[in-house]
């Protein structure tokens, strides 16, 4: 059946879904700030947005208002860990 062959031939549409993964993945490395405490999960601000985040480890507690680098990604969650910087990317 010709029709089939035309379809499977198209190239496959990246999709927004490719977009949002690669806006979410260029956060890896950027620093922010708690903007509620991380027990292990909680908000954080990072280039002007607020994101759901959680610590690497469970064991980490961040209080609101501290630094912590983005290190990871899960899903649409943003990992993070506790950091000594003075100047977030807020």
């Amino acid at each position: 059946f010709q029709a089939e062959d035309g379809i499977r031939d198209q190239p496959r549409s990246r999709g927004l879904g490719d977009v949002y993964k690669r806006q979410i993945e260029h956060l890896i490395g950027r620093i922010g700030l708690a903007a509620a405490q991380l027990n292990p999960n909680g908000y954080i601000k990072v280039r002007g947005e607020l994101w759901l985040a959680r610590t690497e480890s469970d064991r980490d507690v961040v209080n609101r208002g501290d630094p912590v680098k983005v290190s990871g990604v899960d899903g649409s969650t943003l990992v993070v860990q506790p950091c000594n910087h003075s100047r977030p990317d807020i």
